[in-house]
């Protein structure tokens, strides 16, 4: 028995009895829905959209980073900037501490932080130990307590690759170095890592 047919309307195509759309002119026959065809464009600017959201989002995080990467950078070139002033006052204290005695031992010897604090020769954060994100050391000479002495700068926080070291001796020269510089308490003198400070504002 032969399946029933019927024709298209639009074309005279001769059709199965069952069939929604014409396979000869493509056009749907009467009574039936057309299916919904896939919206290539809209899902292809769906994508796009994604992706730019996407790219916004990253570029966004690098530029923060950046800046935050800057101060940083500005921070700690502030702090070490103060560190070498630091370093130079304490040196001129040093020289003062040993010319007027305010220990009254009767000896032309140097002070530690907290004898400097003491005769009020230093501010009292330098006195601590801990100013600018930094911790001082003085270390008197064991040998030549009359001669010598040293002080270290060391950053709380040393970043193994960005950080460097300060110090300062009874020459009145400071010092700079990218490892961490010892507290040398009997000949006082900077390890040969370590490089004079400019005078310079950069701190080259």
């Amino acid at each position: 028995m032969r399946p029933p047919t019927k024709p298209c309307p639009h074309c005279a195509e001769e059709l199965p009895g069952f069939a929604a759309k014409c396979r000869h002119c493509g056009e749907f026959l009467p009574g039936a829905l057309p299916r919904a065809e896939p919206f290539a464009g809209a899902v292809f600017s769906c994508a796009v959209g994604w992706v730019l959201v996407a790219l916004a989002c990253v570029a966004a995080i690098i530029a923060a980073s950046a800046v935050s990467d800057g101060a940083a950078k500005l921070r700690r070139g502030t702090d070490e900037r103060e560190v070498v002033a630091e370093l130079r006052r304490l040196a001129e204290a040093q020289q003062r501490f040993q010319e007027r005695d305010p220990d009254g031992d009767g000896r032309p010897d140097f002070g530690t932080l907290a004898e400097l604090g003491q005769a009020g020769l230093i501010g009292p954060d330098l006195a601590s130990g801990l100013a600018h994100r930094f911790v001082f050391q003085v270390g008197v000479s064991v040998t030549a307590p009359e001669e010598r002495w040293l002080a270290i700068a060391s950053p709380m926080d040393p970043d193994p690759n960005q950080s460097r070291y300060y110090a300062v001796n009874h020459t009145g020269a400071v010092y700079r170095s990218y490892a961490a510089i010892p507290l040398d308490r009997h000949r006082c003198e900077f390890p040969a890592t370590a490089v004079p400070v400019s005078t310079s504002p950069a701190l080259r």
